[in-house]
């Protein structure tokens, strides 16, 4: 990924792609900040993971807010994004980052709302209304179960959490009650 400096001119590289996916690399920019700061998402074509950073030219490079295989960047809204990020055998967790404390510089911007461990991987399924409630699907890998979770997006705490009944042929049966 290229990026051009619009005093200068000056193009230079700011992200590559790495080995895998048949068809490529793929880059977007999913949101701008400001003329010196941005987020973007690359991704293989046809294959892996969704990794999201922000690029800062004022820092002069690029922060990662989410790098994994499950989830994507939630908007939260008024500069704050939330996202579910699995590292296998490291252990995944919910997170939370907020740019505007990013950018004054808040050891607090990018911070783990619940960590589930090494046990779970996550994907965020859905985002209230309201956005104060996510809700996670969560694989248990020990007993190849599904789960379910509900958190709030302010604290991180675990609101509901079940396992998802399955049929023979791996649809969900169940349904969980609630709002939004």
């Amino acid at each position: 990924m290229l990026v051009r400096d619009r005093e200068t001119g000056e193009t230079q590289p700011i992200s590559k792609g790495g080995f895998g996916g048949d068809d490529g690399v793929v880059f977007t920019v999913d949101e701008i900040f400001s003329d010196t700061r941005f987020l973007y998402r690359r991704y293989y074509w046809n294959y892996g993971p969704d990794c999201y950073y922000i690029y800062d030219s004022q820092l002069g490079g690029n922060i990662c807010v989410s790098s994994d295989d499950y989830g994507e960047l939630c908007d939260l809204g008024n500069e704050r994004y939330l996202w579910c990020e699995t590292n296998i055998g490291l252990g995944s967790g919910l997170y939370l980052i907020d740019m505007g404390a990013l950018a004054a510089g808040s050891k607090d911007a990018k911070r783990t709302l619940f960590n589930w461990g090494s046990e779970y991987s996550g994907d965020i399924l859905h985002l209230s209304s309201d956005r104060r409630f996510v809700y996670v699907e969560l694989y248990r890998y020990s007993d190849d179960t599904r789960n379910r979770g509900v958190y709030d997006t302010e604290t991180g705490e675990q609101l509901a959490f079940f396992e998802l009944p399955f049929s023979n042929d791996h649809t969900i049966t169940g349904h969980f009650q609630g709002t939004d």
